[in-house]
């Protein structure tokens, strides 16, 4: 029986065109087929999306705070950093709960795998001013101006007693004699220092100098 050409075909199967060509002979049937998906030159290239550009997934950078101050969104800040592809990326990334940046600080970022960007999780070092930590609130006593309130010890001796006058907060160490010592270093700030030995005299000693510093010292 001659050979018998059937009519080549286009067959749609998962969204992949298939075109076959079927041939039939005495001695057997052979099929010939080629699919899009075969070709060389059909196959998609890998991509990359722009943010594994950026900052590839589950890696790290170092970036440098450029401002802070974002028109619309709260915690997020301008940070700018050499992606992989040795790339210069500059966006407005969030930062973790708790991170403080302020301009020209070096910070260091996190690509989590499951987010779209990278995030700000840590200040490495900061060149302006720190603000200070946020205090947690604990327990608060109020006092009236005719309060006051006074700590004691086991046996009900008063230590020291803290209320307020017209001019403010008083603590007054109710012992006789007080001791303050410390390990280190004791450091008194105000705006302004005044020492007032109301009887007796006032004495400074120190193992090495005594050094006064001031736009005029006055003795006497």
């Amino acid at each position: 029986m001659p050979a018998q050409k059937k009519k080549a075909k286009t067959i749609r199967e998962d969204n992949v065109d298939v075109v076959g060509e079927m041939r039939g002979s005495s001695t057997g049937e052979r099929s010939s087929i080629t699919t899009d998906a075969t070709r060389p030159e059909s196959r998609p290239a890998s991509r990359t999306t722009l943010r594994d550009d950026e900052t590839r997934a589950g890696g790290t950078a170092i970036g440098h705070c450029l401002s802070v101050n974002h028109p619309t969104l709260n915690g997020r800040v301008q940070v700018s950093w050499e992606a992989t592809n040795h790339r210069q990326e500059t966006m407005w990334l969030a930062c973790l709960k708790g991170v403080t940046c302020r301009p020209q600080d070096r910070v260091l970022l996190s690509h989590p795998s499951n987010y779209e960007e990278p995030v700000v999780i840590g200040v490495l070092d900061g060149f302006s001013r720190r603000p200070p930590p946020q205090e947690i609130g604990g327990p608060s006593l109020a006092l009236q101006r005719d309060e006051a309130l006074t700590i004691t010890n086991p046996e009900g001796e008063a230590l020291f007693k803290v209320s307020q006058d017209d001019d403010g907060a008083v603590i007054q160490l109710l012992n006789p004699n007080c001791h303050l010592r410390v390990a280190g270093k004791l450091q008194v700030t105000a705006k302004q220092l005044e020492l007032k030995a109301e009887e007796g005299r006032a004495e400074i000693s120190a193992s090495e100098d005594v050094v006064l510093q001031g736009e005029h010292v006055r003795l006497n």
